[in-house]
């Protein structure tokens, strides 16, 4: 059996990059051993795509709440949109206008501190509570309702949310492994907030997100994100991917893993709308066909679900796609 380095170097050999700047791949530099990866010499976003016009993220922008940020780019880009699904879809104006509305409610029923839970599937109510959220100065934690319900009931004993944000079609589930939970069914974003309304503070280093293990290797681990821990992942993926307001991001990870939180929060952030899907619902010819119907520029998937959708191509994915 090929030791890791042997591997590294036959992985290396059939790596190409392509870039939009050549008519032809150009070949993966020749590096000695993995190393490199922690102190290199080239810039995240080398052999990329470098005729791409982008707002390049820059490292003061971590000290912004991402809400502030948010609002900044809703107001620039109203009329675009900005997420969507197989039911709806929702400008960055009526997104932030929800996003309000829903803050007010979420800041009257709880209090400063306490953590709330989303328990929706890949939906556009999912960065609408997720924005909400931070607007009203809470932290979240994630709950994705089609885990187990043991895994659903352990990650509630130990995060213990004072409120749950749920699909209706999740509410008995919820109600099911925490009968005592307060629990708000989201059947569609609530009217803007009252004039005069402004988002709550929130620093950018205390606790924003919270997202459980899996609970494979045993009980779930909960693992808490500051907002600057996922402006950071935020940063990375904007600057390295030169991703702009002309994107449009399709994500299949699961909302309660930090993918797909980032995945969503980058797009937002850069002015490109997110088309979020629930592969649980739907096939690997659904998602090829929303990729060509939305006309998809960058597609996120595990390698396993990946190479469940290739078979199904029936050829090209989609000429829009570019990463």
């Amino acid at each position: 059996m090929p030791n890791s380095r042997e591997q590294f170097r036959g992985w290396k050999r059939n790596i190409s990059v392509w870039t939009q700047a050549s008519d032809a791949p150009v070949a993966a530099p020749e590096f000695e051993s993995l190393p490199w990866l922690a102190d290199s010499k080239y810039p995240l976003d080398w052999n990329g795509p470098i005729d791409r016009v982008f707002r390049k993220f820059r490292e003061e922008d971590k000290d912004r709440p991402i809400v502030a940020h948010f609002e900044q780019i809703a107001r620039r880009h109203r009329n675009r949109v900005a997420v969507a699904d197989s039911d709806t879809s929702l400008t960055f104006a009526e997104l932030w206008d929800g996003v309000s509305g829903l803050a007010e409610i979420i800041a009257a029923e709880t209090e400063a501190g306490e953590l709330i839970g989303i328990a929706l599937p890949a939906c556009s109510m999912f960065p609408a509570a997720m924005l909400a959220c931070l607007a009203a100065g809470r932290p979240f934690v994630v709950l994705d309702p089609h885990y187990p319900g043991r895994w659903l009931e352990q990650v509630l004993e130990d995060a213990r949310p004072a409120l749950i944000l749920a699909e209706e079609d999740a509410v008995g589930a919820v109600r099911t492994v925490a009968p005592a939970a307060r629990v708000i069914p989201l059947t569609g974003l609530p009217q803007p907030a009252r004039k005069g309304w402004r988002p709550a503070e929130l620093g950018v280093d205390q606790p924003a997100c919270v997202v459980f293990t899996s609970g494979s290797t045993g009980r779930p681990k909960g693992i808490v994100n500051s907002q600057r821990n996922i402006l950071q992942r935020v940063a990375q993926s904007i600057n390295a991917a030169h991703i702009n307001s002309e994107d449009k991001f399709l994500t299949l990870a699961s909302p309660c893993t930090i993918v797909g939180v980032r995945d969503t929060i980058t797009a937002l952030l850069a002015g490109a709308s997110v088309h979020l899907f629930d592969p649980q619902r739907g096939s690997a010819r659904e998602i090829l066909q929303t990729v060509r119907a939305e006309a998809i520029t960058i597609l996120f998937a595990f390698p396993d679900l990946l190479r469940s959708i290739l078979p199904a191509r029936g050829g090209c994915a989609a000429r829009s796609l570019r990463l």
